[in-house]
């Protein structure tokens, strides 16, 4: 069924537009079945672990922290995104900077590094509502070394 769906949504992708150098976003309806695809392809390969495999083990925190608060990073990611932006590019007002580096200002790692905090500020802020709504305890932040261990 995955690569029908894949198919079909590329080849109406093909057919309504799409060509090189052009964005899939421009299609909704063709991204929707790509995208679709891809969720069915990532729930077959799914993995069932008893526990984290060894190179993984590491990232056992970070993925479990991920996965406990992602309602909350993606509802709030966009709105991160755009504050982190408009925040940045308000520093070309400052002429010392557009002088000296403006390379830092064009780069977008400073932004992504930005949004990546006021994620995490929205994580302690509303996060602990995803606890509520999963009849957890609420929590500002998980405490996750008990979790990562185990698996």
């Amino acid at each position: 069924m995955t690569p029908a769906v894949a198919l079909l949504g590329l080849s109406y992708a093909m057919t309504h537009g799409f060509r090189a150098g052009h964005d899939l976003d421009d299609i909704p309806f063709g991204q929707a079945l790509w995208s679709l695809a891809t969720v069915l392809l990532l729930l077959h390969l799914s993995p069932s672990w008893s526990e984290w495999p060894r190179r993984l083990r590491r990232w056992g925190g970070l993925i479990s922290l991920l996965n406990s608060r992602a309602v909350t990073i993606y509802l709030w990611h966009t709105v991160c995104i755009v504050v982190a932006a408009s925040m940045w590019d308000r520093l070309w007002g400052f002429e010392a900077l557009e002088l000296h580096v403006p390379w830092l200002l064009e780069s977008s790692w400073p932004v992504l590094g930005l949004t990546w905090i006021l994620v995490a500020g929205c994580i302690v802020c509303f996060g602990w509502a995803e606890d509520m709504a999963a009849g957890r305890k609420p929590r500002l932040w998980p405490d996750l070394t008990s979790r990562s261990r185990g698996r």
